[in-house]
């Protein structure tokens, strides 16, 4: 008879400190599609975004490195922390868009019914870019995603954000950082789409949109207590009159930050 090995200090560790260690673990090392574009100031060209070409040996095919997961390999290291980690739905409530389909339809399974965080640097043909520009993916969810973050290419971005018109009632926080606009739009910053949300998002608490202006008319106002509008450069196509009206119908508002924004006066 051998006794069985001792177990490690960290096993020993109550589950729900355990279960708190992987969320900073989430949070510090979140899951990463290697061959997308991070930390993109600007928009990508396409031959910015394809793979670099192959050295060494004739013939030699270089194929794009493996999604790295993160925080979600710690689900393969025992038993145990794989139990831990699928036994608190709220560790996987940031879906990994940029490492496959599959892995975010896999950690919308594993959250159950948390309130989901979307973040997404959009850009055309890179992977969660695709599946939410093409899709309704997003769509379906929004009734459980209360906070959604967007930056990167203007055109991706507009055709993820054309398809959200579905109500929104969890969504706390709306950022959405577009690139500046290139080519015959260049300098024109994007409008978010009229009936975005369903004019329905009773939640929505923080708005921040940089190179990004609100559309002319909201049928429902949010009740914003933090909101910013910020522009890259003074535009031809600031908001509009009637969109700085929504102002009048913020009660609760706490923060504003405005920059090369402000309309005419005599326009007011």
């Amino acid at each position: 008879y051998s006794p069985p090995p001792p177990a490690s200090a960290i096993d020993a560790l109550p589950t729900e400190l355990l279960a708190h260690i992987f969320h900073y673990a989430a949070l510090l090392e979140p899951p990463l599609n290697l061959s997308a574009p991070a930390g993109r100031a600007r928009s990508s060209s396409v031959a910015e975004l394809r793979p670099p070409r192959p050295t060494g040996r004739r013939n030699t095919v270089l194929a794009p490195p493996p999604p790295k997961l993160g925080w979600i390999r710690l689900s393969h290291v025992s038993h145990h922390w794989r139990e831990v980690a699928l036994a608190y739905p709220y560790l996987w409530r940031a879906v990994p868009l940029t490492i496959g389909e599959r892995w975010a339809n896999l950690a919308l399974s594993r959250a159950k019914s948390s309130p989901l965080t979307i973040r997404l640097a959009a850009y055309p043909g890179m992977p969660g870019s695709s599946l939410l520009a093409n899709s309704n993916f997003l769509a379906d969810i929004m009734d459980q995603v209360s906070v959604l973050e967007l930056s990167g290419e203007p055109v991706t971005i507009g055709h993820i954000l054309a398809r959200l018109r579905v109500p929104a009632p969890r969504l706390q926080t709306f950022e959405v950082n577009a690139d500046r606009a290139t080519g015959p739009n260049e300098g024109w910053p994007l409008v978010l789409p009229r009936g975005i949300f369903k004019s329905s998002a009773p939640s929505l608490h923080t708005m921040h949109l940089t190179g990004c202006v609100p559309p002319s008319t909201f049928a429902s106002v949010p009740p914003l207590r933090h909101l910013s509008i910020r522009l890259r450069a003074p535009s031809p196509q600031s908001p509009s009159p009637d969109a700085f009206r929504l102002l009048e119908s913020l009660p609760d508002l706490e923060t504003l930050a405005l920059a090369h924004c402000i309309p005419p006066a005599d326009g007011i």
